[in-house]
């Protein structure tokens, strides 16, 4: 017993050496005596509270609510209990989901590539330490996501920051998830749709003037792909993933079976894998010109310049972006917009949308509605309009 200081609580001690003091507290954590130097000075005040903050700390370790990290966010115990330290970044622990996601639960590559993308949109975000990351910070880095990119994708990336940062709640690092303590639609400015004459916001189709120009200013292999996939309808990898052998000139059909992507074929997202596509004359047409380029080289139909099968990501940065749509003067979309034109177009024409939903590799017509539901709207009521005038017209003639 110190006279100055009074009586020591049980498991506070003051550690001496030559230059200093300090207030030590004496604890055990699953098993492991955690010793853990207080950055206060010693006097009778700090030596009170540090037998309190004991008490606390003992207080929850019985009630299996300690987080040490959230105590001691730099000790060297957390590697111990498999934590790591609050000086890790958002950057690390990004990099941590995604080799976990690959290595453990066996992700495809293509949903990695799509982790991969996320994690370089949040880099306004790397450099933060986790412990120091707040709802705002996240908040704000919706905002002003949603001056460029769709919500759709805004979500898709912040999806990524939360699971990322659940490990760092599950480490006792953090107490709770601040990227899933925003709602990221609170901060989306949404577009009003008038289903007579809007378009949704994530669907922007081709004119067939627009695709007129484009096929001017296509190179021939460019050509046949574009006018093949917008009479298709087929996703990005999977025109990539066509092979010859899926071709029935015959009954001029078209059977998607697999996609290519990062130099690996795999089925495509159908899980039945009967997928046929119909093919009109402008597709055939396309086909049987790439047939004279490809047929003799490779099993697969559509090959870039070195004879090898396209990746889908590469023509539409260095083709799509970077020259045709250039030259073409037509306003830059995704290129998966041709795969919505295809649908929109065979909506207009009224297609029965349960064959429509097969062509587009669809399980039931509900994506369909989900994702056009305003286009077959508008196409209804043309309809009902049009069918309205037949009939008005048969009983003007009796």
């Amino acid at each position: 017993m110190d006279k100055k200081r009074g009586r020591m609580p049980s498991g506070v001690t003051i550690r001496k050496n030559r230059q200093s003091e300090s207030i030590r507290i004496d604890f055990t954590y699953k098993g492991v005596r955690c010793r853990e130097i207080l950055a206060i000075n010693v006097d009778k005040t700090n030596i009170k509270y540090a037998g309190n903050l004991l008490g606390e700390i003992k207080n929850k370790i019985e009630r299996v609510t300690f987080h040490y990290a959230e105590y001691f966010p730099n000790s060297p115990k957390l590697k111990t209990f498999g934590m790591v330290t609050s000086n890790t970044t958002i950057l690390q622990y990004l990099n941590d989901f995604i080799e976990r996601s690959e290595k453990t639960r066996k992700l495809s590559h293509t949903t990695i590539a799509g982790y991969g993308k996320s994690k370089n949109a949040l880099k306004p975000l790397h450099d933060i330490l986790v412990v120091k990351l707040t709802p705002k910070e996240v908040a704000n880095w919706v905002k002003e996501r949603n001056k460029t990119i769709a919500p759709k994708t805004i979500s898709n990336q912040k999806n990524v920051l939360e699971l990322a940062l659940d490990q760092a709640v599950t480490d006792g690092v953090l107490l709770y998830n601040p990227a899933r303590q925003v709602n990221a639609s609170q901060y989306i400015e949404k577009k009003i749709i008038n289903a007579r004459t809007e378009k949704d916001e994530d669907i922007d189709v081709f004119t067939q003037q627009e695709l007129d120009k484009i096929y001017l200013h296509c190179k021939p292999v460019e050509l046949n792909i574009v006018q093949f996939w917008v009479n298709t309808g087929v996703r990005s990898a999977e025109w990539a993933g066509l092979k010859w052998e899926d071709i029935d000139f015959v009954k001029n059909e078209v059977h998607v079976i697999e996609s290519y992507s990062k130099g690996i074929t795999k089925a495509t997202k159908t899980k039945s894998g009967k997928r046929y596509i119909p093919l009109n004359d402008v597709a055939i047409s396309a086909l049987k010109r790439q047939k004279e380029l490809t047929f003799l080289h490779s099993s697969y139909v559509f090959l870039n310049r070195d004879k090898k099968p396209w990746e889908h990501d590469s023509f539409r940065k260095h083709r799509w972006q970077g020259r045709i749509l250039k030259a073409a003067g037509v306003r830059y979309r995704y290129p998966y917009q041709l795969r919505h034109t295809f649908a929109t177009r065979h909506i207009s024409e009224g297609t029965h949308l349960w064959k429509l939903a097969q062509w587009m590799g669809h399980k039931s017509v509900e994506m369909i509605y989900r994702h056009y539901g305003n286009f077959i709207e508008s196409y209804e009521k043309k309809k009902a309009v049009e069918d309205g005038s037949l009939v008005h017209s048969q009983f003007s003639k009796k």
